[in-house]
């Protein structure tokens, strides 16, 4: 069902979709023209004019507030300078080398190990699982292509 709306800027009338009930399909916006992504508030751009204007004062009272004992100051000084580590270089040493398809088997097992022995997150065993499927298929692929003469 398709209902009305006010005109749009350029004096069209638009269109929006709409369930039997009358209500806005997820998706659809009454607003398409609407603020732009990535732009600002006229309130946050003041707010960061005035900060930015005693940015070095504030600096001062933070870190002074951190080093009297303040707990929450000193987590958010300390998140700013160390932020969350989203990777790392991963020592992969222990894994076999992968030169057939069985190895890629043993491969995943060593790497399950490293997670129980709590050297691997489950997140960087699953990018290593991903990464050994893919030489997985792509052995697999060669095999066949050596097998039934592809390119």
């Amino acid at each position: 069902m398709l209902s009305q709306c006010a005109p749009v800027k350029s004096g069209a009338i638009q269109a929006v979709e709409r369930d039997p009930r009358g209500r806005i399909l997820p998706g659809a916006s009454l607003n398409p023209s609407g603020r732009p992504a990535g732009s600002r508030s006229k309130a946050a751009l003041a707010a960061q004019r005035l900060i930015g204007e005693r940015a070095e004062e504030l600096m001062e009272k933070a870190i002074t507030m951190a080093l009297a004992g303040d707990v929450l100051m000193l987590r958010a000084l300390l998140n700013k300078l160390i932020p969350d580590a989203r990777e790392r270089l991963l020592d992969l040493g222990e894994l076999p080398a992968i030169l057939k398809r069985g190895d890629t088997a043993e491969a995943a097992k060593a790497a399950f190990r490293l997670l129980v022995a709590g050297e691997l997150s489950p997140g960087e065993l699953k990018s290593i699982i991903d990464s050994l499927d893919a030489i997985y298929q792509r052995i697999t692929q060669q095999r066949d292509d050596a097998m039934f003469g592809g390119e």
